[in-house]
């Protein structure tokens, strides 16, 4: 996970079938309909399902480097397309449907990211409003873990250890996001031997190159982690 710089939402998110109308508009109108509605999150799910998706998609793109939100795998317009994610779950939050800080591109694992948060809140700031890799460290095996010498409020450093994996104790708690699956922690391991093998006097340009890319390459957290020599630092 990652900071994000949220740009504003496409000017109309209307099917070409229908008037046009800017997200702010769509959600003027859902927060008086849903007042009334007898089934307030079918309501909010048939709404914005409403939209033209696909403008949405190619906004959110671009603001995320064509990477999943969470995991940092590829993510593409494809078939079926990425799913658009409440990152605060829609069933929990009815007021924020339609907030675009909210919404992001998931990719389309079956055991980690909004496929395995579903319906549970994740107690995190959205990206937008959070630096994530200030916070988040990388050992050279890939796992992903909360740095210690970073100060970290106790509930956001709970909520982060949740959402990487299971975290023991009474109660057990099952994690959120899955982001140390072992698939994942293989994948982030591969592409962090890959960038240590750069030579020492090129890290530098090799870092800047990889943060200016239209489309970044999978993973770069890890990647400039290792580029940088921060693996395992605050473990």
């Amino acid at each position: 996970m990652r900071g994000l710089t949220k740009g504003p939402p496409p000017a109309n998110v209307s099917p070409p079938t229908q008037q046009q109308a800017s997200l702010a508009e769509w959600d003027a109108a859902y927060q008086v309909s849903v007042a009334t509605a007898p089934d307030p999150i079918r309501h909010a799910r048939t709404r914005f399902d409403d939209m033209h998706k696909r403008i949405l998609r190619d906004v959110l793109f671009v603001e995320q480097r064509y990477l999943c939100v969470y995991c940092e795998r590829a993510i593409d317009e494809g078939h079926p397309p990425p799913p658009i994610d409440h990152w605060n779950p829609l069933s929990l939050f009815l007021q924020q449907v339609f907030d675009w800080n909210n919404l992001h591109l998931s990719c389309r694992s079956v055991d980690t990211c909004d496929d395995r948060k579903k319906s549970v809140a994740l107690n995190l700031p959205w990206p937008g409003s959070f630096r994530y890799e200030d916070v988040l460290g990388f050992t050279s095996g890939g796992r992903m873990y909360v740095r210690n010498d970073v100060p970290v409020p106790p509930p956001l450093r709970q909520a982060l250890e949740v959402a990487l994996e299971d975290q023991p104790g009474p109660p057990a708690a099952r994690s959120t996001l899955n982001l140390n699956h072992p698939a994942l922690r293989e994948a982030r391991a591969a592409v962090i031997e890959t960038e240590e093998a750069e030579p020492p006097a090129q890290r530098q340009q090799r870092m800047a190159s990889l943060l200016a890319l239209t489309r970044r390459e999978e993973f770069i957290s890890a990647r400039l982690a290792a580029l940088n020599d921060r693996l395992g630092v605050g473990r």
